[in-house]
């Protein structure tokens, strides 16, 4: 009985932790728009964030605007760089683009705007790698699947969201992910 009596309450006590929990996004740890990742590999994660409500980029009215378009097109310039630097190498790449939605304002349309997401972004990478194309082994763009309801509060934060209380923490939940991997020619 005693055994019995210790798992009783556990549901609640996990609820209780809950309350009083520090956030962590997992491996994307600051609210700057662009986040880098690099590996000794040359391998290379980015994470885009910034754009606007059920939008495939920034939306210059939208606040807070912090220069976010600006950001985006630094980004493009960055991630077009270190391909680059990869063929210059000798290697090729697969290039994977990923995106995501704020899931408290955007899970009606997450399928269709996290896909438009990654597409607009990779289109943006093409462009800049004319030329080059021919060195680019595999892309890949994929969006999120749309939920039958809204998650919960605590189901956006395991999935490795910011809270989405803030204009900002939405902003930052609609975002792309782009990987890079050196990979042979």
């Amino acid at each position: 009985m005693a055994f019995a009596s210790e798992f009783k309450y556990e549901d609640e006590l996990e609820e209780l932790e809950l309350l009083d929990f520090e956030y962590e996004t997992g491996k994307w740890k600051t609210q700057d728009w662009v986040e880098f990742h690099r590996s000794v590999d040359g391998s290379f994660e980015v994470r885009v964030s910034g754009f606007g409500w059920n939008a495939d980029r920034p939306i210059l009215k939208e606040k807070p605007t912090g220069e976010v378009l600006k950001k985006h097109d630094e980004a493009v310039n960055e991630i077009v760089d270190e391909i680059k630097k990869i063929f210059a190498r000798g290697a090729c790449v697969d290039i994977g683009v990923n995106g995501y939605v704020d899931w408290g304002s955007e899970w009606k349309e997450s399928e269709k705007t996290s896909n438009n997401r990654a597409d607009f972004f990779l289109s943006r990478i093409w462009k800049k790698l004319l030329g080059y194309q021919a060195r680019v082994k595999d892309h890949q763009t994929t969006g999120v699947w749309k939920p039958s309801k809204k998650p919960t509060h605590r189901e956006l934060v395991a999935s490795g969201a910011w809270p989405g209380d803030t204009p900002r923490e939405r902003m930052l939940n609609r975002r792309v992910q782009v990987s890079v991997n050196p990979t042979r020619c």
